[in-house]
């Protein structure tokens, strides 16, 4: 079973990698949220909080209620996205929106449906004055 995760994630970063700007618009099967709308979406919608920054990372703070997987962790990363529920609207974030872009692209592949990525990261989320904890 990890084999396959670790396929799919593969897979899903060459598909990614390969493909030109606008067809990762036109196919990318989530939506770039900045924090007032990824907020508002949050307390409306209700899912998982998905931080992909590091262990160290997410221990200074960090959006309430989220779960830290890294994405840097390749050899586990694929297979604790897989654990996920699909059912459930996933909002992914990181530091400044890149590594929560490329796990939102990764999770449509997936087959995730509802995925909102934070594109400018926790960054952003915390110069809006949005609620981090430790």
């Amino acid at each position: 079973m990890r084999l396959v995760y670790i396929t799919l994630f593969c897979i899903a970063f060459i598909t990614i990698s390969c493909g030109s700007q606008s067809q990762k618009a036109d196919k990318a099967g989530y939506v770039d949220l900045y924090s007032k709308e990824f907020k508002q979406k949050l307390d409306n919608e209700k899912g998982i909080i998905l931080d992909v920054r590091t262990a160290e990372e997410f221990s200074e703070g960090h959006i309430p209620n989220a779960i830290n997987i890294d994405f840097y962790q390749d050899d586990i990363f694929a297979s604790e996205l897989g654990k996920l529920d699909k059912q459930k609207s996933v909002f992914v974030y990181c530091r400044s929106g890149g590594r929560s872009q490329k796990s939102a692209e990764i999770l449509s592949t997936l087959g995730f449906e509802k995925v909102y990525n934070l594109a400018d990261g926790i960054t952003d989320w915390k110069e809006n004055g949005f609620e981090v904890v430790k």
